[in-house]
Parts: structure tokens; sequence; C-alpha cells
């Protein structure tokens, strides 16, 4: 097998490619965000004992209030819209909340005391910018 040399270093395989992901962490660190953002759409369907839709949209609001006292930076945003049998929620948030999302979700539907039940992502982006703009985040 033929050795694929560069004429600058001994072989090409040996430098260490910077990717654009590497970029924009490195401006993230140089401006003082502190985490990438990621938006996640997901679909849910309301337990079949929840009367009062109003029960869904304080439990999440109890959840991610938590994280926008704890963070500093971005913070939690997103949509949450509530129909009489299911829910779509757009989620903004660091990889940290959203794998504390994913795990309180999961673990109230093991334990089946959760309000939404049969959780579907649509999709996930990872480091985006807000759609909601920070003059409206509380």
């Amino acid at each position: 097998m033929a050795n694929i040399r560069h004429a600058d270093s001994d072989f090409i395989y040996d430098s260490r490619n910077i990717s654009l992901l590497d970029v924009i962490v490195e401006k993230n660190k140089v401006i003082g965000k502190q985490h990438l953002l990621h938006r996640l759409i997901y679909v849910a369907r309301v337990a079949p004992g929840i009367k009062d839709k109003k029960e869904i949209g304080e439990y999440f609001q109890n959840l991610f209030n938590k994280y926008v006292t704890d963070l500093d930076g971005d913070g939690v945003t997103g949509l949450l819209l509530i129909y009489p049998y299911h829910i779509l929620h757009i989620l903004e948030v660091s990889s940290e909340v959203l794998n504390d999302v994913i795990r309180e979700q999961e673990t109230s539907e093991t334990n089946n005391n959760a309000l939404v039940s049969n959780t579907k992502a649509l999709t996930l982006i990872s480091n985006v910018s807000l759609i909601i703009p920070k003059k409206f985040i509380f």
C-alpha cells in the first residue's frame, strides 16, 4: 500500500483537521457564550386522566423555571402548544438541559405519573440561533 505524504508534514493523516464545530465552539468561548443551543420539536399524547390542561402548562413552567435561574447565558426558550389530546413542544435549550428534560420525561412515563405520554421526537437541530427574541425570555 502506498503512503500518502504531504509536502510539509510526514503523513497527511497525522495533522489534526479542524472542523466547523471546533471553529464555532472556539468563537463562542471568545464571545463568552457558554452553551450551544439545540432545538427539539416533539409531540406527545396528553394523559387520559388530565382534565385541566393548565396542569400541563404549569408542569413545564415549573420544570424550566429552575433552569432559567440555574443557567447563565441562553437559558430555556420555546413554544408549547396544548391541544385537546396532544401537545406540540418546540424547545431551545443547551445540551445539559435537553438531557435533563428527556430523562425527566422518560422517568415520569416509566413511573406512570406523566402528564403526557407516547413522546415522539420530530426533529433535533444543533447549534441554532434563538427563534424567540431575548426580550421575551423571562
